[in-house]
């Protein structure tokens, strides 16, 4: 038998004294139970750790769990813009550029990223200025990343000019200027906004001196929160702000608190068709005096035409036209404003052209 051969090569280990045929069968034996053991150990240890595997289950704490559904709600967050846009698209709808006389727009595409501007007004005599005829040169230069170069020439001899440049990834800064022919009216400011995964801030630093700050948070996929404050150091003091805005489905809520109370902003903007039909309603309500305006507004985009109205509870109704006679390229504007209280009647017709 084998085991006793092995049993005869264990027993020779042990010198050349002659063991009893009992031992030699036993020590055969343990032979031959170690040579199986080291073929299936490793077939043992698999085996073990598939029962283990089976056997041992470990069940995910419940705060874990919770710590995973809130970091896939904060995945959910979006850059909810900056504080101060934060009603820029309801005022949009509830202000309507209407004007009286005749205008003509005139934008001319030299490259991709370099076009001039011209804009031509005629009508009445402008309060701000004294004559009745205005125009403007400008020219503007796009670059990708936000960046943004821009000069504009009045027939007055103002000129105003932006810079925009990116530092990193989210930071954008603008630096601002405006010269007019009197000196003590010239304006300046310098901005810096960072726009994060879920918030933004701005930081703006103007002619007075005056420092600016601002900041928006996104809290849900639909919420966002912020303020923002203004301080003078000729005047040594300054003002604030706080707000918040919740988008729905198909709507918008806004909700601003500024001047120490003084001032309440509500907003709400519907969405009847997206992208074809909007309507808002603005309301601005002083709480000590109880003195307020309210605003309503409805925007319609057809396919060849915008119209935007507005009518105010002070029963002033003002309107505007934009049909695109040839689609990017001539565009016909159509604006009028009737104010029966004070008997006032503006109407002006103008041209887009994009050459």
């Amino acid at each position: 038998m084998s085991f006793f051969r092995a049993g005869k090569r264990c027993a020779a280990s042990f010198g050349a004294r002659a063991l009893p045929p009992t031992m030699i069968v036993g020590l055969a034996v343990t032979a031959e139970y170690y040579n199986q053991g080291l073929q299936n150990y490793s077939t043992t240890l698999c085996d073990a750790a598939v029962v283990n595997n089976e056997d041992t289950s470990i069940e995910v704490p419940a705060l874990v769990k919770q710590a995973e559904e809130e970091r896939r709600k904060v995945a959910q967050l979006k850059n909810p813009g900056s504080f101060e846009k934060l009603i820029e698209d309801g005022k949009r709808l509830s202000s309507v550029d209407s004007f009286e006389g005749f205008r003509l727009e005139v934008q001319k595409m030299v490259t991709p990223h370099f076009y001039l501007a011209h804009s031509f007004m005629l009508g009445v005599k402008l309060p701000q200025v004294d004559t009745n005829a205005l125009y403007d040169f400008s020219t503007h230069v796009v670059l990708p990343g936000n960046q943004l170069i821009m000069a504009r020439m009045g027939h007055a001899g103002s000129m105003d000019g932006r810079i925009h440049f990116g530092l990193g990834e989210n930071t954008l800064v603008k630096v601002i200027a405006s010269l007019q022919p009197n000196a003590a009216k010239d304006t300046y400011q310098v901005d810096a906004e960072r726009h994060g995964r879920d918030h933004s801030l701005t930081f703006r630093l103007s002619k007075g001196p005056q420092l600016y700050a601002s900041y928006l948070q996104s809290i849900t996929p639909g919420l966002a929160l912020g303020g923002d404050t203004l301080f003078d150091f000729a005047e040594g003091g300054g003002v604030f702000s706080l707000g918040g805005k919740y988008t729905g489905p198909d709507w918008v809520g806004v909700a601003m608190l500024a001047q120490y109370g003084q001032i309440c902003l509500l907003q709400y903007i519907k969405h009847v068709s997206p992208g074809r039909m909007a309507l808002v309603a603005d309301l601005v309500l002083n709480p000590l005096t109880l003195d307020s305006q309210t605003v309503l507004g409805a925007e319609v985009n057809m396919k060849q035409s915008r119209f935007l109205t507005t009518v105010d509870n002070g029963g002033k109704i003002a309107a505007l036209l934009e049909a695109r006679v040839v689609p990017n390229a001539v565009t016909l504007l159509l604006s009028g404003e009737v104010d029966g209280v004070k008997d006032e009647y503006k109407f002006g017709y103008g041209f887009q052209l994009n050459l």
